[in-house]
């Protein structure tokens, strides 16, 4: 559940729109656009304002001090052994559990399977895909990269940290049965919905973040963003160098990354089945974003620098 704080869009939204058609082109033809959904652009603009509730209520609780504190070490055991395995658990952590195990109708865990089978045969094709495509793409625009840079989080010594992080959550979630409760996918994932969580309660408690430019730090837009570019831009970038993604195998891969999504938090009807219609939405993302900042290069650079970085001893 998410709830608009502030009454309409940040001034980010729709700013680099004439950009953003032009970086969108093949995404308005694969997703068969042809007219701006006002309505999905509005939506996507409220959003902007909008958190993940059931995560933003356990940051709350963990920095509390009073007797609904969650420690670290409470979400841990709940996370390995389950909230019943903690003692008094407080009602915010039963609170997310509650909603994070409870496993939709729709999911499919042989296809997701398939789809973590696609992922892992696509090998250095995919992840070469992930990091120029996916990633250094995604620095085209303001708003998350400011918050990265913010964070200290890709910059300096801890960039290698956090791609490591970030390509060890991917490796996790492509593992056959990872995604299952006891699985290293699914513990992952609701892992990073906490740290979500707990920089959107740091960064909206403090003074260093323009909401009313950039909208909540971490919010539903552009979470369901980043989404897209696991699934559609990174099905889009392997057929470009030459992997063969069958219709079955895009199937697998969205429902895969659809149970991702709604474990990290996005709203269900950001949650896609087809391929097609991620591309759609991912276009009107595009229009919806404002013009590159400082922080896109600053971004870039650091992550390309790092990759000299990089040796291995063995071939």
């Amino acid at each position: 559940m998410t709830v608009n704080t502030v009454v309409g869009p940040p001034s980010r939204f729709r700013q680099g729109e004439e950009r953003g058609a032009r970086l969108g082109k093949v995404l308005k033809t694969v997703g068969r656009v042809k007219t701006v959904d006002e309505d999905q652009m509005a939506l996507i603009g409220t959003r902007f304002m909008a958190r993940d509730e059931i995560g933003a209520a356990l940051a709350r609780a963990m920095r509390s001090s009073g007797d609904d504190k969650v420690t670290m070490a409470q979400f841990n055991q709940a996370l390995a052994h389950g909230v019943g395995s903690v003692e008094a658990p407080p009602p915010a952590l039963c609170d997310f559990f509650a909603t994070v195990e409870q496993v939709p109708d729709w999911v499919d865990f042989d296809l997701i399977n398939e789809g973590a089978g696609v992922y892992r045969r696509s090998g250095k094709t995919g992840a070469d895909v992930l990091l120029q495509l996916s990633l250094i793409g995604g620095y085209r625009f303001g708003g998350p990269t400011d918050l990265l840079v913010a964070t200290g989080g890709l910059a300096g010594d801890m960039t290698l940290r956090r791609l490591g992080e970030t390509q060890k959550w991917g490796v996790a979630v492509s593992e056959h049965d990872a995604m299952r409760r006891d699985g290293q996918g699914f513990q992952l994932t609701v892992h990073v919905r906490l740290m979500h969580a707990m920089v959107n309660h740091r960064f909206e408690s403090g003074d260093r973040w323009d909401t009313n430019t950039w909208g909540l730090p971490i919010n539903q837009s552009d979470q369901a963003a980043t989404l897209g570019l696991f699934n559609g831009v990174f099905l889009l970038g392997v057929r470009a160098l030459g992997m063969r993604i069958t219709s079955a195998d895009s199937l697998a891969v969205m429902h895969l990354w659809k149970y991702v999504g709604w474990l990290i938090g996005v709203d269900d009807d950001w949650l896609f089945d087809t391929e097609r219609e991620q591309h759609a939405f991912n276009y009107h993302v595009l229009l919806a974003q404002s013009d590159i900042t400082e922080a896109g290069p600053q971004l870039a650079n650091g992550i390309v620098d790092a990759q000299e970085l990089l040796h291995f001893r063995r071939f």
